[in-house]
């Protein structure tokens, strides 16, 4: 089987005369139902385009796909930040040395994770069960004993709803559903101590059906909002892998044939800077999605977006997170994005942030807007946590922003420019 490769936000151009692709071969795969990658057919060529996502993508029979990360060490070095209660690793190791797969690295990490949780003692709860019995047990559901039982000549069956305590819930039919696919790709290589720890985990949920599509939103609201922060991160990694592997089911594939597997490394990007920036100071830091800011003042409901808001008395901070191929040569689309976003929130403070991909790349500052809000560029290397939270600190400092914990707000500091 050929091995092709190509980058998060790349393009890949595949002749028909090397490899002879039709649309019947893709037309079903599960990456392309999943809108990670799109394909664009030529008369000579068919070209692969691919979105904000490492992984593997497996065309069945023909090739396999590496969809590497613009800077190698990304997921490694950002994971361990990005999810709560996942922050166990700080530095990634030196340069050159060799990297695991970014997939490998998410599902070994789900595997210890999960055996930490099976090892304290899996979560059980009391769970409503519905029994259609002669025995009465719990609640008799009067209403539907009449009309399913008595109605039909059944008088000595009722229905009745048991509280039952089970561990059966939707969170871990989810820890399942994840805990299946990280074995079947971790099975394929060799055997791991996380691999041991995964199967071992297994053995805690052996009365737990797998569901190929667990309720992802059910399990959230299950665990309700004051669950540990170790319990969420998990339910964020499991969520990450069963968004991002196929679930085709173990008994008709191939434990040999490579499976497609995605992660959104653009979203571990903005997720690991939101997180670090609210380790870094005492001000409220969160996603601007779901605020209801609007863009405009009357007309069309168009909502503002930002990825990062940082909240303070003199004007919040908008940021935008940006794991793009170009790094900190930034198109207009990204800056006039930053810029509605500034003006929609009345910032004082808007930055774009970008992963460094060449030595030139650098922090700039763009300038100020009419509403006097200053604009920058802030680069930072995505494979190094120690120097990322040097260069947050930093843009943090210039922007009037304390890195203290004790901050009570920044000052209100604009660049002059001069006519």
């Amino acid at each position: 089987m050929i091995r092709l490769e190509t980058t998060t936000w790349g393009s890949l151009e595949i002749f028909y005369e090397d490899l002879p692709l039709t649309p019947a071969d893709i037309i079903d795969t599960s990456w392309r139902h999943a809108d990670v990658a799109r394909a664009e057919w030529g008369r000579h060529s068919v070209v692969i385009t691919t979105g904000p996502y490492v992984g593997r993508l497996l065309i069945p029979g023909r090739c396999v796909i590496d969809v590497l990360e613009l800077v190698p060490g990304t997921v490694e070095t950002l994971l361990p930040l990005a999810y709560s209660g996942v922050r166990q690793a700080e530095e990634v190791g030196a340069a050159g040395v060799a990297r695991l797969p970014p997939w490998i690295t998410l599902l070994e990490r789900y595997g210890e994770l999960l055996y930490q949780y099976v090892r304290v003692g899996i979560d059980r709860r009391y769970l409503a069960r519905r029994w259609e019995t002669s025995i009465p047990r719990g609640r008799i559901d009067i209403g539907r004993t009449i009309r399913l039982h008595r109605a039909r000549d059944r008088p000595h069956v009722l229905s009745c709803v048991v509280r039952e305590l089970t561990e059966d819930t939707t969170f871990h039919r989810l820890l399942v559903s994840a805990a299946v696919r990280a074995d079947r790709l971790l099975g394929v290589g060799q055997a791991t101590p996380a691999l041991g720890a995964l199967r071992r985990s297994l053995l805690a949920f052996s009365g737990i059906p797998f569901e190929p599509g667990p309720d992802i939103f059910r399990a959230r609201a299950e665990l309700g909002p004051h669950a540990d922060d170790a319990m969420i991160g998990l339910l964020e990694l499991a969520e990450l892998i069963v968004r991002g592997v196929s679930a085709l089911p173990e008994d008709v594939v191939d434990r040999e044939q490579p499976a497609s597997v995605w992660i959104n490394v653009d979203a571990i990007f903005e997720q690991a800077l939101r997180k670090l920036l609210a380790e870094r100071i005492s001000l409220p830091v969160r996603a601007g999605r779901g605020d209801g800011v609007p863009l405009l003042r009357a007309g069309e409901l168009l909502a503002a977006d930002p990825d990062i808001v940082v909240d303070y008395p003199r004007g919040p901070a908008i940021l935008d997170a940006k794991y793009r191929r170009h790094g900190a040569e930034i198109a207009r689309p990204e800056l006039y994005q930053l810029m509605a976003h500034a003006i929609a929130y009345g910032a004082r403070r808007a930055a774009l942030i970008t992963p460094r991909l060449t030595e030139t790349d650098h922090d700039r500052f763009l300038g100020v807007d009419t509403n006097g809000c200053n604009y920058d560029v802030v680069v930072v290397d995505a494979n190094s946590a120690l120097a990322l939270r040097r260069q947050l600190d930093a843009w943090l400092t210039r922007a009037g922003i304390s890195a203290d914990a004790h901050s009570t707000g920044p000052p209100d500091v604009t660049h002059r420019v001069s006519a």
